[in-house]
């Protein structure tokens, strides 16, 4: 688990004094050369290991989000992802993310201090020290992961750096199985492409991901934190207050709310998505979604007007709209 996603930012902030677990630090060495082995790519320098509590992890994210995501911010967020049906009414959403994150979590890489944190009782897996690993790697690598502002930044570095690490420890571990339950696209870069650019299972089996070390420099880059608009995006550049739910989010929408709507915007590739806003404005939620063509904006438009009467929803162009009231 990297830090820096969860806590949505990295400015440093007082950690708990604790000691360095000398024993867990002692097997970093050999299990950092076997990742270099994987990876193509060699860590200069090892973080520090610490045991901390469960309890001392939640007063660092709590000192932390005061700063960097604070209780209106998350509020607003949650009551959003209320009204598309995606977070459950009645339930506090920065609370149960702090829950959710303390609870889930055995080990976690702070980027501001570049040290791995371990929450979990011996024995410690050499697996487990692998993934956190990655994430040591990941920071090298980019020199810093920016704060994303929008749902799909957040998705997509999701995405991109736990799923490196997710898939640089099941290959380290031999376990085939869950590399093959894993997404159709893994987060290994081919030669020659970007970071965000992934191979097939078979192909990270057979050693491709080795290549990362024959990249030129500022080949391997992390995806834009927040999602660019494509050449000829009829929205337009996003304005400030603005959400982007992103191709993933849109899948998951319309997944929840169409579920027989025959189009490539259901499922994790999303294909006919090209970008989208979503805006607070008054009481009122206010959704576009620009999809590749004029017909499945008409048509996912339609199905829904079907499928729930009253609802407000319409079409312009390629551009789906919708407005609800805000939960």
């Amino acid at each position: 688990m990297l830090f820096a996603l969860v806590a949505c930012g990295c400015v440093s902030s007082p950690p708990p004094i604790t000691p360095r677990a000398k024993d867990l630090e002692a097997r970093l060495p050999a299990l950092a050369e076997r990742l270099a082995e994987l990876r193509g790519e060699r860590l200069k320098v090892l973080p520090q290991v610490e045991r901390w509590t469960r309890g001392e992890f939640r007063r660092y994210l709590l000192t932390r989000w005061e700063r960097e995501w604070p209780a209106d911010q998350a509020a607003l967020e949650g009551r959003v992802l209320v009204t598309l049906g995606l977070w459950a009414a009645g339930l506090d959403y920065r609370a149960e993310t702090l829950a959710l994150t303390v609870a889930d979590t055995n080990a976690a890489y702070l980027e501001d201090r570049d040290t791995i944190v371990v929450l979990m009782a011996d024995p410690v897996p050499d697996r487990t020290l692998v993934h956190e690993l990655v994430h040591a790697l990941q920071q090298q690598r980019w020199g810093s992961l920016a704060t994303p502002q929008t749902f799909a930044g957040l998705y997509d570095q999701t995405a991109a750096v736990e799923g490196e690490a997710v898939a640089a420890e099941a290959l380290f571990a031999g376990d085939v199985a869950k590399l093959r339950a894993l997404p159709e696209t893994r987060p290994f870069p081919a030669k020659g492409q970007p970071a965000w650019h992934w191979l097939s299972v078979d192909a990270i089996l057979a050693g491709a991901s080795a290549a990362a070390s024959e990249e030129r420099p500022g080949e391997r880059s992390l995806p834009p934190s927040d999602p660019r608009p494509e050449a000829g995006c009829v929205l337009g550049p996003a304005r400030a207050g603005d959400q982007i739910m992103g191709k993933r989010g849109v899948a998951w929408w319309v997944a929840l709310w169409a579920p027989g709507f025959p189009t490539i915007l259901r499922g994790d590739s999303s294909e006919g998505w090209i970008n989208d806003r979503l805006r607070v404005s008054g009481d009122w939620l206010e959704w576009k979604i620009e999809c590749t063509g004029e017909q499945q904006a008409k048509g996912l438009a339609a199905y829904l007007a079907g499928k729930r009467p009253g609802l407000d929803v319409s079409s312009e162009g390629r551009v789906f709209k919708l407005r609800l009231p805000l939960k």
